[in-house]
């Protein structure tokens, strides 16, 4: 494990912003990040091919402050964008700012003042979900709880302290990404890559303090819709599965083909029975054990969706063999 930075005055960090299509946004989002009360700053501002006045507002603000570095790039999308910001960060931790959010003026200096009390690897805070650009008052609750890296992968399951996945409430010490980058192309590249980071860690301090305002754009896409983009959560959850196993975490490996048969079973329900490969792999656990479970299936008031859900669950550990993802 790396040691935690002698001095503030002499660690640096960090903060990447991938940008684009949020300019009515971004100077809030910026603001909030010029105004931490921590000041030993690298501000990158990755504009993805922004069509709207996102570059010239990131140009603008490089004039006013001189931590503030400005990569221009031909879209390609949020993984890329950070992959491009954590290609030229020089700092001693990262964190990343999503540009329609914004942070309390503390967010920073707390999150690696936790890093240094306890000596931990990763340190991360809760979030206000913001609706319509209404900001509704938390109480800060000031509980910190420590977990080592085992313990926190189980939590991506869990949830029980605050919210795991999203890159953007936490500071991670730069030596956790190196070889590991954001996949392009998947639009759930933080479920494809949080359980590889966090493995890395030695310890993660979790504060239950709300610093990170999440903007909830009422255009984006929902768990109960169904969006072809979503496969990509299934995707990353095939990496998962792939990585635990490999690396012996067997109890992790169960909870996430657990995920995995869920989300298959949600989005060919959601889909209308149009993803040809979640049709096949359904199709074939009915096929073949429909017999064993001859009551379950026979039941008259019994959905299709909880018929399949009782047979993905019972046959847990086949699945993976079934659909050729681990030989």
């Amino acid at each position: 494990m790396n040691n935690i930075c002698v001095s503030k005055q002499n660690c640096k960090i960090s903060v990447i912003v991938p940008v684009y299509n949020v300019e009515p946004y971004l100077d809030r989002c910026i603001k909030s990040i010029v105004s931490q009360t921590y000041k030993n700053l690298e501000i990158i501002l990755v504009d993805d091919g922004s069509p709207d006045r996102c570059p010239q507002i990131c140009d603008e603000w490089q004039k006013k402050d001189d931590r503030i570095k400005v990569i221009h790039k031909t879209n390609g999308g949020i993984a890329s964008a950070r992959n491009a910001g954590l290609d030229n960060a020089a700092g001693d931790f990262i964190s990343f700012i999503d540009s329609d959010d914004f942070i309390t003026d503390n967010f920073i200096e707390t999150l690696y003042n936790l890093c240094a009390e306890y000596n931990c690897d990763i340190a991360q805070c809760n979030f206000v979900k913001v609706y319509n650009d209404d900001i509704i008052h938390c109480a800060q609750e000031d509980n910190i709880r420590v977990f080592s890296n085992i313990e926190m992968l189980h939590n991506i399951y869990n949830e029980l302290y605050v919210p795991t996945i999203v890159p953007a409430n936490k500071l991670y010490k730069k030596h956790l990404f190196e070889k590991i980058r954001y996949p392009i192309g998947n639009t759930h590249d933080d479920e494809a890559t949080i359980h590889r980071v966090i493995h890395r860690a030695g310890k993660i301090a979790v504060s239950e303090k709300k610093m990170y305002m999440y903007y909830q754009n009422s255009g984006g896409a929902t768990l109960s819709k169904y969006n072809k983009k979503r496969l990509g959560y299934i995707e990353a959850l095939e990496d998962r599965i792939q990585y635990f196993s490999d690396n012996g975490l067997n109890e992790l490996r169960d909870k996430t083909m657990e995920r995995y048969c869920s989300s298959i079973i949600v989005a060919y329900i959601s889909s209308g029975n149009h993803i040809p490969d979640c049709q096949d792999i359904l199709k074939e656990l009915m096929d073949k054990y429909k017999r064993a479970y001859k009551k379950v299936l026979s039941q008259k008031n019994t959905s299709l969706y909880v018929k399949m859900k009782v047979i993905a669950y019972r046959l847990m550990p086949r699945l993976l063999a079934w659909t050729g993802k681990i030989k």
